[in-house]
Parts: structure tokens; C-alpha cells; sequence
């Protein structure tokens, strides 16, 4: 059990795993930068195949952070997924009218992916063991998204994240 670090009740392990998903976050970001300024493939003088649109995406237990949630449409978007987490995790995008707090549930509680009206414009295929990094690309239309871990439990227990498109 946490203790509180202070009066608003934050406590240390979140405080720890904010700092430890923070810094994962720019150091994902940093490879992409030096990996694309010192890596081309293809022949010379081309241009460097690595994405112009990466999103870093870190999921824990049980929260899921994004470096962007506004992002291009109809653009080449790489995701790169990170399970940080000590359990399975997994990564859903679907397109859907409303907030991400408000998705059709099966029985189970977990989101129901064969609802009418949600696209899915994303997923990892299978879940994530832990430490597991995952690169997925997408060219997403214009619209209101949700990403969220569809593990029996990990929705109800807080994993998404709502995305605006345009």
C-alpha cells in the first residue's frame, strides 16, 4: 500500500511511475530522432523510410498514456505500443460518437467490438507481455477515436484514451 507524499494524496509509486513513463516517452522519442538522421535505407540520397507521425503510446497497469491525442488525418501514423506494465496488455482503436467513458459493454464489462457504428482503425492482434514493445501503422480518417485495452477488466478499470482526428 502507498503512502501519501502530500496533502492532494499522491503517492509515491505514481509519482515513480509517472517520472519512469516519462522518461521512456524521451527516449523513445529521441531514438526515432537520432535513428532517422543516422539510418536511411534504400539508395543514396533517398529519403529516410522512418515516420514523419509517431505517437508513443505506454500502457501500465492500468492507465494508458499517448505522447499525441490530436493527430493528422489521412496521414501515415506510426504507433509505437509499450507495455510497461507487469501484466497483458493490449491496444484497440475504434472510431465511436461519443466519449470513451461511454462504450457499448458486453456482459463481461469489456467493450463490445461488434457494435454498430464503432470502426476499429487499430489493433495490436493479441495482447502484450509485459516489457513488450509493439510498432503498428496506421492512415486513420478524420473523427472521434478511442484506444483502450480490452483485456477482460483493464477498460472498466480505467485503460483508455479519447483521440480527435482531423
Amino acid at each position: 500500500m502507498s503512502t501519501p507524499s502530500s496533502a492532494t494524496g499522491t503517492s509515491l509509486s505514481s509519482t515513480f511511475w509517472f517520472s519512469g513513463s516519462a522518461l521512456f516517452v524521451v527516449g523513445v522519442l529521441l531514438l526515432f530522432g537520432f535513428w532517422g538522421d543516422k539510418h536511411t535505407s534504400g539508395s543514396a540520397g533517398a529519403s529516410p523510410q522512418e515516420p514523419k507521425n509517431a505517437v508513443v503510446v505506454v500502457e501500465t497497469d492500468f492507465h494508458i498514456a499517448m505522447s499525441q491525442t490530436v493527430l493528422p488525418a489521412n496521414t501515415r501514423i506510426t504507433f509505437v505500443v509499450h507495455n510497461d506494465g507487469h501484466v497483458p496488455h493490449e491496444l484497440i482503436m475504434v472510431k465511436a460518437p461519443r466519449s470513451g467513458s461511454n462504450l457499448p459493454l458486453k456482459p463481461d464489462a469489456d467493450v463490445n467490438e461488434e457494435t454498430p457504428g464503432l470502426t476499429s482503425e487499430l489493433d495490436t492482434g493479441s495482447s502484450l507481455a509485459a516489457g513488450e514493445t509493439r510498432t503498428l501503422t496506421a492512415d486513420i480518417p478524420a473523427g472521434h477515436y478511442i484506444a483502450v485495452c480490452n483485456l477482460p477488466g483493464h477498460y472498466k478499470l480505467g485503460m483508455r484514451v479519447d483521440l480527435l482526428v482531423n
